[in-house]
């Protein structure tokens, strides 16, 4: 008789976790429900191919960003998801991806054109569908309209666009404000040095010119410059920036003194040195030092813990007697 075949392996099927909004229909929706759907689109910022979810009625867009931190996995239900990778599905104002397009209109004609044909395109075709996202108002915060209805054609307006793109700096500035989040200039040297001060609340002009970095990440290299000039980087950053081989220099003398390095002669030091011994609680310092040195907290405790019956280190490592 013929061997039976083997069966051949099923493979896993791929999965992805993902939050997005309730009303998108992400999971398994009914026969009756329209589900959201992944379209690719031109990223305002890159200029290349990227992909935005559209909810089932088109009106509202999320793009998506991925969280990824190996090795990492998920448990869903009794199996495991290899690829532990996170998908956050957050709302955009389709304005950002319907400037390029009006961008690109303004620069090839004066003319006024109908929406639908500004966004007609034929390497991005998804990007007709921006026209359900779109309302009426919102197109105008950017252009000037000629028509009415269905009719009516759109010129992007430089001026409109420089009070909208202030407007949404100002906005975020604010909410950064509200929300208590670090943006000042010594925000990063804080996550590498430790101090016992706190950081001064950020000025207006700090909370601005970081908002607009982050409106920056959905513009084009001539709307950001546009923006750069809008919100230029504050005084206290350029300092900063100036000063950051200096404070690397001092980030020694921030530590406390138990943690700073020492010389044969107990002075501090900031070369590669050896770090300070503190197996020996009662050390002295070396003969060059002109004055005792002050014991650490830890060294402290361990002056106070009964030694009676102990033995030191070294005398595990001496030379075993011999048996006579």
């Amino acid at each position: 008789m013929p061997k039976a075949k083997p069966k051949a392996e099923e493979e896993p099927v791929k999965q992805w976790i993902a939050i997005a909004p309730e009303s998108f229909n992400l999971g398994r929706p009914s026969e009756s429900e329209q589900a959201a759907v992944f379209l690719p689109l031109l990223h305002p910022k890159t200029g290349e191919s990227a992909l935005f979810l559209f909810s089932p009625d088109g009106k509202t867009i999320c793009e998506l960003i991925k969280f990824q931190n190996e090795p990492r996995s998920w448990f869903v239900g009794e199996t495991v998801q290899k690829d532990g990778s996170l998908y956050l599905m957050t709302p955009i104002d389709p304005l950002f991806l319907a400037l390029p397009f009006l961008a690109k209109a303004a620069d090839e004609s004066s003319r006024f054109s109908l929406l639908d044909q500004i966004l007609e395109s034929s390497e991005h075709p998804a990007a007709t569908k921006l026209t359900d996202a779109l309302k009426t108002d919102q197109v105008e915060l950017l252009c000037d309209g000629k028509g009415s209805g269905e009719y009516t054609g759109y010129r992007l307006n430089a001026d409109k666009l420089e009070k909208w793109l202030k407007a949404k700096v100002e906005q975020l500035a604010s909410q950064l404000r509200t929300s208590g989040v670090n943006v000042s200039s010594g925000a990063k040297a804080a996550t590498y040095v430790r101090s016992t001060t706190q950081c001064p609340d950020a000025s207006n002009e700090e909370y601005s010119h970081y908002a607009s970095g982050m409106v920056s990440s959905y513009l084009s290299e001539e709307h950001e410059s546009l923006l750069s000039k809008l919100f230029p980087a504050p005084k206290s950053a350029v300092k900063a920036s100036s000063g950051d081989a200096k404070d690397a220099g001092s980030a020694e003398s921030l530590e406390p003194a138990a943690k700073r390095r020492k010389l044969s002669d107990g002075t501090a030091d900031n070369g590669d040195h050896q770090v300070e011994d503190y197996r020996d609680a009662g050390a002295t310092p070396g003969a060059g030092s002109a004055k005792k040195k002050s014991q650490t907290v830890a060294q402290k405790r361990l002056s106070k813990v009964d030694k009676s019956g102990m033995k030191s280190m070294t005398s595990f490592f001496g030379k075993k007697p011999s048996k006579s």
